[in-house]
């Protein structure tokens, strides 16, 4: 039995964590605010000048890596683990999530030949990504489908998304805002 996409098939625990993942990412901007420390920016979708901004880096953001991610990892390789051990236990759940996370160990090559990526950033992605894994692929099993988990990797990526790569100190609170997922 394998995961399906149902469109408009969200739910109401899904809703719930998307609202407090975006109530997070509203404290943090509060924080910014009142603090004057501005952390959060869109650096990450242009190069150089603002009116720059990439659609192409905003869609393969937020549409295109959290749909291809949740069919390969929550999909294929979950169900792929599954059958061949016969049952979806909580080492096919790390197994799957393990590799989700090491995958983003990819983003090490970019930022070798970057400055505008922090390895620490890297390391911090791979961590949050092993803990989301877990989490959205125990969305899609309790849900027996691929859509809640979609919708709470979008919404991560968004979040995440606004935190600079190149800024290795503020890498504590993007983790504190991946985990509140």
């Amino acid at each position: 039995k394998g995961f399906t996409l149902t469109p408009g098939r969200v739910s109401r625990s899904c809703i719930i964590l998307v609202v407090c993942t975006a109530l997070q990412f509203m404290c943090v901007c509060l924080y910014q605010y009142l603090t004057k420390d501005w952390i959060i920016s869109w650096e990450n979708y242009y190069k150089g000048d603002p009116s720059s901004i990439s659609l192409v880096s905003l869609i393969m953001m937020l549409v295109v890596s959290p749909l291809s991610e949740e069919i390969l990892f929550r999909g294929i390789i979950f169900d792929t683990i599954r059958a061949r051990t016969g049952h979806a236990g909580t080492a096919t759940l790390l197994a799957s999530s393990g590799l989700f996370a090491m995958s983003h160990s990819l983003n090490f090559a970019l930022a070798a030949g970057s400055s505008s990526i922090s390895p620490y950033y890297v390391l911090v992605q791979i961590f949050v990504a092993f803990v989301a894994g877990v989490v959205l692929q125990q969305r899609a099993v309790s849900t027996g489908g691929l859509t809640d988990s979609l919708v709470l990797h979008m919404a991560n990526n968004l979040s995440a998304s606004f935190y600079p790569m190149s800024k290795p100190t503020h890498h504590a609170l993007l983790l504190s805002t991946a985990l509140s997922l």
